[in-house]
């Protein structure tokens, strides 16, 4: 099985950064820091007309809210990003990696909310809500930390699972109107990372097989089903194959004493009718 390979040369030579300098193919950079940086230099090079391409499809919306306890008055906060940056140490995955990340945090005691309306210090809880999702979510596994008690950057080789579908519905906290569409996501790409925190490599795993031609079925409870994967390729620089998508936990959800994890991932919106979230 074989696929072209693309050559990067050209990219690299005519890419410049913030500063205006070229990409160095030889130092390596953190790939969730270096997609946030090309996506901003990308839509500030676009025509006039496209200049928002990139957040259409892969900008999501993040609501910050500090509600009081006591007198109903609120403060809200909105944050624009690329991608959905989830905590992976102690957790099992994805899903229980957003619910800690919309989890409400008490403030009273010494932490209580100053609220302005009132002019004192009331019992509050502050959470960040999903306001609006992309048709195509990219996911950020925070799996590199400094480890205080070393002083040093390290990477966490735990397990954490990522599902083929994900529903973000399920959350109580994702509410909002722009929810009203599916919430529901399935799986199109894992970027791997293997190696130390000092060091190490990245490769792919895509999907190939449209959307549109999964098995994908909506059950009556209104969540979706997949019943086939489809084909995947993966994409290890000059190298290109066949994965077995079935191989996909042991050769990406990480593990202790394993060097190879996902640490982004790219998830495709399903339409209400179990149908692409965004035409071609």
């Amino acid at each position: 099985y074989q696929r072209r390979v693309r050559e990067t040369k050209p990219f690299c030579n005519s890419y410049r950064d913030a500063d205006g300098q070229r990409v160095n193919p030889n130092v390596q950079m953190d790939v969730d820091e270096f997609c946030r940086l090309l996506f901003d230099r990308l839509e500030s090079k676009l025509p006039r007309h496209h200049r928002r391409l990139l957040s259409r499809l892969f900008g999501l919306e993040l609501l910050h809210q500090v509600l009081s306890k006591e007198c109903g008055h609120k403060s809200e906060r909105t944050e624009q990003d690329f991608a959905l940056s989830l905590d992976v140490s102690a957790l099992s995955g994805v899903e229980e990696s957003v619910a800690r990340y919309v989890e409400e945090d008490l403030m009273e005691g010494d932490n209580r909310w100053m609220c302005e309306e009132c002019d004192r210090k009331v019992d509050a809880v502050r959470r960040t809500c999903l306001a609006s999702l992309p048709p195509y979510l990219l996911v950020h596994a925070k799996r590199f930390e400094f480890d205080l008690e070393y002083m040093r950057r390290v990477k966490i080789n735990e397990t954490w699972s990522f599902p083929n579908i994900i529903d973000f519905s399920d959350f109580s906290t994702l509410s909002s109107p722009s929810t009203s569409t599916s919430s529901a996501y399935v799986l199109k790409g894992v970027l791997v990372h293997t190696g130390t925190a000092d060091s190490g490599h990245y490769y792919t795993y895509v999907r190939s097989t449209p959307l549109c031609d999964l098995e994908l079925s909506k059950l009556d409870n209104g969540t979706f089903q997949l019943g086939d994967t489809g084909e995947w390729v993966e994409f290890n620089d000059t190298a290109v194959s066949r994965f077995d998508a079935a191989r996909m936990g042991e050769a990406a959800w990480g593990a202790r004493g394993r060097l190879n994890s996902a640490y982004m991932l790219l998830y495709e919106k399903i339409d209400k009718k179990g149908e692409r979230g965004e035409k071609e």
